[in-house]
């Protein structure tokens, strides 16, 4: 037996045992219902809706009323796994680095998606939570760029299967927060993880992993400290923040 291999033992054996870990999760059966409602997690979105006059690959049109409906949508989605999204903030605001970006965007030849993170404006980045930004187009239908960041284009298109969701943004919204919550691409054309589909499926395996993130992420509540949380802002005359606590409670299933 050579020295090479070896030296390359271990890592044969880590990427054996990765595939049979996969290989279990793939056949983990589907989830059919939400869990009950005492215990889902309400996590913070930040969605940023970016502008930019004269480019029009990024310059978004959504309309806060988009947002309402996409989140909305998204939250059916993955209410089946317990965890639903609030709106912590909704920003409507210019793309940074526009030169940079079409410099570095010229040198890549679209090679990489990385530099993507170049135009999202720090004022609003450091929040603590989940990001969606959106624009207007992508060389792909969205991107997670790690550091809780989501990329998702507004011209998404993706191919139907049985039983998918009717519009394409929603799927594209929840399919790359899945990848903010540790799921990985699969097969499977109807499972929410599956490339270019409609499909929002997630099985038993990936609600286990995606719940054990999500208790990690920053400002996450139970939907009992999200109902009392409503009830404090609303004592405060904090309005805005009371109507989007509210919103969220009134995603998870009774």
């Amino acid at each position: 037996m050579s020295f090479q291999f070896l030296a390359k033992l271990p890592i044969l054996i880590l990427l054996l045992a990765s595939a049979s870990v996969l290989a279990d999760e793939e056949k983990s059966p589907d989830l059919t219902g939400p869990p009950a409602r005492e215990e889902f997690l309400v996590l913070p979105l930040h969605v940023h809706i970016l502008t930019a006059d004269g480019h029009p690959e990024i310059d978004c049109k959504l309309a806060d009323s988009d947002i309402e409906r996409i989140i909305g949508k998204a939250n059916r989605v993955w209410s089946m796994a317990g965890i639903a999204y609030r709106i912590e903030s909704l920003d409507r605001e210019p793309a940074e680095n526009i030169e940079q970006f079409e410099e570095h965007k010229k040198l890549a030849e679209g090679g990489t998606l990385g530099i993507y993170r170049t135009i999202a404006p720090k004022g609003t980045r450091a929040l603590p939570g989940l990001h969606v930004y959106y624009v207007h187009a992508l060389p792909v239908n969205g991107v997670y760029l790690g550091a809780n960041m989501c990329f998702v284009k507004e011209t998404a298109s993706l191919r139907k299967v049985e039983g998918g969701i009717d519009e394409p943004i929603p799927r594209v919204t929840s399919h790359e927060i899945g990848h903010a919550l540790g799921l990985i691409h699969r097969q499977n054309t109807t499972n929410l993880m599956a490339s270019g589909t409609t499909g929002t499926i997630l099985n038993q395996a990936e609600m286990t992993r995606s719940r054990a993130i999500a208790k990690k992420f920053p400002g996450v509540m139970t939907a009992s400290e999200c109902a009392a949380a409503a009830t404090a802002a609303e004592k405060k005359g904090d309005e805005q923040l009371a109507k989007r606590l509210r919103e969220a409670m009134a995603s998870i299933p009774k």
